[in-house]
């Protein structure tokens, strides 16, 4: 199970040059409308919840949908709304405005303590040679899942126009949670 989560972990990071990611959209979800989200258009998301067990594949390797327990609906949708607010600003280059929804620890690991890096240069940088398009279509996302453990989690959510499912790592940074990862995993599809 360790080295499910942990192989998640490490093809996440890899994954956002790629614009890995997607999900469905809808009119629920006004994530991106924050206050935080200066400069950035908002857009309507919808999440249709229903747990992980939708997400389960029988005969595969399901730890990251097993992983601790399904987090409340509140802490399911709180969770989304940064996760949608990260790949609207991903998806629109907004890179200043994606990097406030990053956890502290993605941030180390990308900027570290150089002066001459920082999180928008880097997200920039890891996305330059992906499409607009690619990565607004990685920016639907139908949330169905919050696994947690603490202060770590998974957002459990269906890409577009696929169906797939996907897997995003988030922690809990000073009470609110925050992408810990710069992209999702696809996880088992059967």
């Amino acid at each position: 199970m360790r080295a499910s989560i942990a192989l998640i972990a490490l093809v996440a990071l890899l994954c956002a040059g790629a614009g890995c990611g997607g999900g469905g959209e809808g009119a629920d979800t006004e994530a991106a409308s924050s206050p935080d989200a200066q400069g950035l258009r908002p857009r309507n998301h919808h999440d249709s919840g229903g747990g992980s067990d939708q997400f389960i594949v029988p005969g595969a390797d399901n730890s990251v949908q097993e992983f601790g327990s399904e987090g409340s609906a509140a802490d399911r949708a709180q969770a989304a709304a940064v996760l949608h607010s990260f790949l609207d600003a991903r998806a629109e280059r907004k890179w200043a405005v994606a990097c406030r929804y990053l956890s502290s620890t993605v941030l180390h690991a990308m900027v570290g303590s150089s002066a001459t890096h920082s999180c928008p240069l880097t997200l920039g940088a890891l996305t330059a040679g992906v499409p607009t398009a690619r990565l607004r279509e990685a920016a639907r996302a139908d949330v169905g899942s919050l696994r947690r453990q603490g202060g770590r989690g998974f957002l459990l959510y269906r890409g577009a126009p696929s169906g797939t499912v996907y897997a995003i790592s988030m922690s809990r940074d000073a009470d609110v949670w925050k992408v810990a990862s710069l992209g999702a995993v696809p996880l088992n599809s059967g």
